[in-house]
């Protein structure tokens, strides 16, 4: 994916997650209040260069 694409597709990302969260409060009567998302990057010195991202982690906050 080329730097410019990338807000495009951010966009879409979030489109569809909000999608998933509606979903999921309307089926289970719970309420999904935030989500967060946080890069997990490889331990693995590398030189003269970024962190290389591994994964991801997603956390959400159900309101009860």
């Amino acid at each position: 994916m080329k730097t410019d694409q990338l807000p495009k597709v951010v966009e879409q990302l979030k489109l569809d997650l909000h999608k998933r969260v509606q979903q999921f409060n309307k089926e289970t009567g719970l309420e999904i209040s935030g989500v967060i998302v946080e890069g997990i990057y490889t331990d693995a010195p590398v030189a003269d260069q970024n962190p290389i991202l591994k994964t991801y982690r997603v956390g959400v906050n159900i309101e009860l």
